[in-house]
């Protein structure tokens, strides 16, 4: 809103040497009035009013992956959003943030030091409101996603502060999605593990931050993985195919 006040300035000033001498008091008297009235009616100032809205209602969700959009709320214009948050690492692992708009350059980062997800854009254009900007992505391990699950956002526009809002979880109620199977045993494992999947499957273990230790693929049917290379906690294995994914919470004791 800067640019279009600065820009009505300039025209005004232009139209300035059009105007014969007696009347360019009076001339720049209304300008003025009118300037106020303009600066009335607009607001330069990111605050409270100024909101960023993680609408977990809206997500898309499946057993494996959910995905949720971020939007603006604000009567400013905006050419930066940049946010952060934790969220339950021990349920979801981060994957991806996409862009709904164009152009826009964004860099997003997970930090395993504190568990938050950073973003940091901008754009030449000003940023839509009350639209989706971007999707952000996780895979899920445990639970569906949740506002629960979701810790201490910030939020800023402009490089300023503003509010942050949460929509509610479309259904609130947990669903479990870990599988016991006799496709993966013993479990609890103290030295080996034993695996039977089909041929080509990808075998990922990942710790309880959602770091993966442990990366193959099977070409046999039936394999086994030396489970005593880990320390005692628990994991999840998940076995994934062309066509699915399976996750088993595996528990590793010495």
């Amino acid at each position: 809103m800067k640019f279009v006040f600065l820009f009505i300035c300039i025209l005004i000033i232009f139209s300035i040497k059009g105007i014969s001498q007696e009347n360019k008091l009076d001339y720049l008297i209304k300008s003025e009035d009118f300037k106020d009235s303009i600066l009335s009616n607009l607001s330069f100032t990111i605050d409270e009013l100024d909101t960023v809205v993680f609408d977990i209602n809206s997500g898309n969700f499946n057993s494996e992956f959910v995905e949720f959009p971020v939007s603006i709320i604000s009567d400013d214009s905006i050419y930066s959003l940049d946010f952060s948050f934790e969220f339950n690492s021990l349920y979801y692992v981060y994957d991806t943030v996409y862009p709904l708009i164009s152009p826009i350059q964004f860099l997003a980062h997970f930090n395993e030091e504190d568990l938050r997800l950073r973003f940091t854009s901008n754009s030449f254009v000003i940023y839509p409101t009350l639209v989706p900007i971007i999707f952000v992505g996780f895979n899920i391990l445990d639970f569906s996603f949740c506002q629960l699950n979701f810790f201490d956002p910030k939020a800023y526009l402009n490089g300023d502060r503003c509010s942050v809002k949460i929509t509610a979880c479309p259904n609130p109620t947990l669903i479990e999605k870990i599988s016991t199977s006799r496709l993966v045993y013993p479990n609890p494992v103290i030295d080996e593990l034993f695996i039977t999947q089909p041929k080509g499957s990808k075998v990922l273990i990942l710790d309880n931050k959602g770091k993966i230790v442990f990366e193959r693929i099977n070409h046999q049917s039936s394999s086994t993985i030396a489970m005593e290379q880990f320390s005692a906690g628990f994991y999840f294995l998940k076995l994934q195919t062309s066509i699915s994914v399976e996750t088993y919470k595996i528990i590793v004791t010495k």
